[in-house]
């Protein structure tokens, strides 16, 4: 059986068909193994992601985090969970301490992962006067100041009597 293109008018034996399209998918075989893919591509070696983070204050509430993404394909979409809720704005403000899984996601699907712990800060408190009791009579004391702008409690492990 003879086969014939009429566009360059050259008739090939079954044999020879065959073998081009053999060729042809070998070919093909060969470029798709040896392409990279749209995340390996010369564009994407480049593509970074600078995560910053800020503590939440003990007010609370008051945590950010900010997302500096540079090279891939803008526009980027950012997460800070996991991906289930995203937002084209890269900075979060008025974020509670947790632990986050940031994504960043480029326009070809690229994406940056990474996971992130934010803490509450401990205020600070300052041992202003210690004055011990003397042979067990409950005479002693102990003052504290604590930088904190309400209300605070703490206890004293082991203590049996205030």
């Amino acid at each position: 059986m003879d086969y014939c293109d009429d566009a360059c008018l050259f008739r090939f034996s079954a044999g020879q068909v065959d073998d081009m399209d053999a060729y042809v998918a070998t070919s093909l075989q060969n470029l798709m193994n040896s392409a990279t893919i749209r995340c390996q591509d010369a564009a994407y070696k480049n593509y970074r992601v600078m995560v910053a983070a800020e503590d939440e204050s003990c007010s609370g509430m008051d945590g950010r985090i900010t997302l500096t993404a540079s090279g891939g394909i803008m526009p980027y979409t950012y997460s800070i969970n996991d991906n289930i809720s995203t937002s084209t704005a890269p900075v979060y403000n008025a974020i509670a301490a947790n632990d986050y899984t940031v994504v960043v996601i480029d326009d070809q699907g690229c994406e940056f992962r990474t996971k992130l712990k934010l803490n509450r800060a401990s205020p600070t408190m300052d041992v202003l006067q210690v004055m011990p009791s003397f042979c067990g009579d409950n005479s002693g004391s102990l003052r504290v100041a604590v930088n904190y702008p309400d209300e605070f409690e703490f206890q004293i492990e082991g203590a049996t009597h205030w």
